[in-house]
Formats: structure tokens, C-alpha cells, sequence
């Protein structure tokens, strides 16, 4: 059998401190989970090299007529680190189907990266209404509308 790749051995001792939740998980509870990003870049002489490289945090809580979901996640990427946060209103049905979301894309920049405050971030949000999903344009608020396919038609 063939042996790791070189980088996964880095995993080891990032792992050997982390510790698994001794209370019982309940997924329809409010609940949080954070994951550390690790990045696996070796370094310049072949050694395995990386580092923690961002974080990703998924959040739960029963809402009204559903769930509320919240992820964030940021990733430091050369000269930039993005984050990006999103949020649903979701039905309490099997798929927890989406009702209500946003988008939310920043960038915090360097100077080497050459770019504005605010330049390239990034807003969208939108909304399903029986069979119809709302899409807000950023900056216009005007709503745009697009229909969902009927089963039959998608067959």
C-alpha cells in the first residue's frame, strides 16, 4: 500500500490536542461548530510546511417557522484574506429548505495587492415566495424575479 503524501503527516500533531464534544449532539438544537483551516504548502526546501490558514464557523438555532443558519469563513490568501458570512432562513422540513438568505463577501488587503477598501466586495441576498425566488440587486434594491421550473417541465 502506498504511503501518505509527505504533507499529511503536518495533520498529526495539529490534531493531537483536539479533543471530540462530551455532551450529545442534538441537530435540531441550537448548536455551533469552528474548524481551524489549515493550509498544507510545503516549504521552499521540501519540507512539510502550512500553517493555520483561516476559520470556518457553522451556527444553528430553531427559528420561528424553521432554522436560522449562519456560516462565516475566513482564509488568508497572499496579500488578501476574504471573508465571507452567510445567512438562511430555512424551512423545517427534511432538506431544510431555504426561504430567506444573504451573501456577504469582504476583503481586507495589503498594499501589494493593489486594491481599494470595499473594491471588490461583494452583497447579495434574496428570498423564495411560493414559486418564485427574489433576487435584491446591490445598490438598486429593485428586486428581480426568476421562476422556478415546474416539475413536469424539468422531466
Amino acid at each position: 500500500m502506498a504511503s501518505l503524501p509527505r504533507d499529511f503527516s503536518t495533520l498529526g500533531a495539529r490534531l493531537d490536542d483536539w479533543t471530540p464534544p462530551e455532551s450529545p449532539f442534538d441537530p435540531v438544537g441550537a448548536w455551533t461548530l469552528r474548524y481551524a483551516r489549515h493550509a498544507l504548502i510545503p516549504k521552499r526546501d521540501g519540507a512539510p510546511g502550512g500553517g493555520r490558514a483561516g476559520v470556518l464557523t457553522v451556527a444553528q438555532r430553531p427559528a420561528a417557522n424553521g432554522f436560522h443558519l449562519q456560516t462565516s469563513e475566513t482564509v488568508a490568501a497572499g496579500f488578501s484574506s476574504p471573508t465571507t458570512a452567510a445567512e438562511s432562513d430555512c424551512a423545517s422540513d427534511a432538506l431544510l429548505t431555504p426561504q430567506r438568505w444573504s451573501l456577504e463577501v469582504r476583503w481586507l488587503s495589503g498594499p501589494q495587492a493593489n486594491i481599494k477598501p470595499g473594491e471588490i466586495d461583494q452583497t447579495r441576498s434574496g428570498r423564495a415566495e411560493g414559486r418564485e425566488l427574489i433576487f435584491t440587486s446591490p445598490g438598486s434594491g429593485s428586486p428581480t424575479s426568476a421562476r422556478r421550473p415546474s416539475r413536469s417541465a424539468a422531466a
